[in-house]
């Protein structure tokens, strides 16, 4: 098998750097309400091609924003349907490296099983090396796995669980970082309890991992402060990030500054309010507002 090696810069940078995620990786099922909180309607496109591309298009316009840099900004995760799409001649991956100094991630696009025993595990994954290998030779750095957890089911979370860390060894096979997302259910009536359950069970399989096996950790917001703050020392894990789903923009932040050292990796929330309408000026203005908000409490 071809040796795929870590971008040592990156990794330092990812481990150690101030700042945080920013993830525009939003699923192919989620793409239409994107759009059309960005200022484009349902008749602006008929195939899947067309969807992407304004996907694309209102990325571009993210990405290319000066108040979007590396001075507060450590990584971006995409969407793998994305990863073809370019910025002025270069793929928008290789952009936000070489242009921005920004690490490039990808989100691998997934569908989840029926649920059963309290989750929603990821189904069999076509083409998939074919896929992480194409990843690879397009220099990325990590590539973000997600499930989902709806209860506090302990053996629905182990299964969860164990086929994260499985997919993670084919990833760590590929020379990249997984970026692990059991994600838990915001709503989920017993979250507390899950959100425990969850810890504990990575716990325990991160003790399987090789001393050089480096991962990151994405989780939903805790309902306890802290909950997940032991893995911000834990040194397989270069970094842990919250998602915040639904959760409106300012609670998620509050929330964020509650939980040391888990950095921003907020998706929706980072969009909220931003439309393509604005004029450059005052999208200008909210990327950099929402970049400090992000940056402040990340940096907590």
């Amino acid at each position: 098998m071809e040796v795929f090696k870590l971008n040592t810069e990156q990794m330092e940078l990812v481990k150690d750097g101030l700042g945080f995620v920013v993830a525009l990786d939003q699923s192919k099922a989620d793409m239409p309400r994107v759009l059309r909180l960005y200022s484009y309607s349902d008749d602006d496109y008929d195939t899947d091609e067309e969807m992407y591309e304004l996907v694309a298009t209102a990325y571009r316009r993210v990405i290319t924003c000066s108040a979007f840099n590396a001075e507060r900004i450590i990584a971006c995760i995409l969407p793998e349907q994305l990863i073809d799409k370019k910025i002025d001649d270069k793929y928008m991956t290789d952009y936000l490296w070489d242009e921005k100094k920004i690490t490039p991630c990808i989100k691998l696009e997934t569908e989840l099983d029926e649920l059963k025993d309290g989750v929603q595990l990821i189904k069999e994954i076509p083409n998939l090396d074919e896929r992480l290998k194409k990843l690879a030779d397009r220099n990325i750095f990590a590539v973000k796995i997600s499930s989902m957890i709806k209860n506090d089911n302990e053996e629905g979370i182990e299964k969860i669980v164990a086929q994260q860390m499985e997919l993670a060894r084919k990833i760590l096979d590929y020379g990249m970082v997984p970026i692990l997302e059991p994600e838990i259910f915001f709503r989920a009536e017993n979250k507390e309890d899950a959100d425990y359950t969850l810890s504990s069970t990575l716990k325990r399989a991160f003790k399987e991992l090789g001393e050089d096996d480096k991962v990151c950790l994405s989780i939903m917001l805790p309902e306890e402060e802290d909950n997940y703050y032991s893995f911000t020392k834990n040194p397989n894990v270069l970094r842990t990030m919250a998602i915040c789903a639904a959760i409106p923009r300012g609670i998620a932040v509050s929330r964020l500054s509650k939980n040391r050292k888990v950095v921003s990796g907020f998706n929706r929330a980072f969009l909220e309010g931003i439309s393509g309408n604005m004029d450059d000026k005052m999208f200008n203005i909210m990327i950099s507002d929402v970049v400090a908000s992000f940056a402040k409490a990340s940096n907590s």
